[in-house]
């Protein structure tokens, strides 16, 4: 006799798996130019230019 059941066999086998487990996991990718600028005396004394990459994830809870 075959036994079936609608719960995933893993969590998260498709997104609406982890919204019905209370889940809401996001990955966010900022790609861009970022400057860093130092001043003294209100005068710029230094300053630095370069391509940057940042990334967040998150794997809370969904708010109820």
């Amino acid at each position: 006799m075959a036994h079936t059941s609608a719960a995933p066999t893993r969590l998260g086998s498709t997104p609406e798996d982890y919204v019905r487990f209370g889940i809401e996991p996001r990955h966010l990718r900022f790609a861009g130019e970022i400057r860093v600028e130092r001043y003294q005396g209100g005068a710029l004394v230094e300053s630095h230019l370069v391509d940057a990459l940042w990334e967040f994830m998150y794997f809370g809870k969904t708010r109820a």
